[in-house]
């Protein structure tokens, strides 16, 4: 069973999200958490997607995306960036 992770500290959103992934016989973990976010991805490996809101606790939300993706990218870990902002400058720094 694959396994994603949810970062969000709005624990509505996150929950739902991790209902709609239960569906698909996906395994959630959520952190509300920045830091716990980033300590999760470095103990663990077993992890096959993130999906990350720009609006978390301990890290600003472009200090968490900028983080993980470099990051994710080592792993090989797809990366699913969830804004409510439409702010290009902030769109192109994750282009590919």
């Amino acid at each position: 069973m694959s396994k994603v992770l949810i970062i969000d500290n709005d624990l509505h959103f996150a929950n739902t999200l991790k209902m709609y992934f239960r569906k698909q016989e996906k395994e959630c973990v959520i952190c509300t958490d920045g830091n716990l976010a980033v300590e999760y991805l470095n103990e663990n490996n077993d992890i096959d997607v993130v999906l990350s809101s720009t609006q978390v606790v301990h890290k600003s939300g472009m200090e968490l995306a900028i983080l993980l993706k470099i990051k994710l990218q080592e792993k090989d870990i797809p990366f699913i960036l969830i804004t409510p902002n439409n702010n290009s400058s902030m769109n192109s720094n994750f282009s590919a």
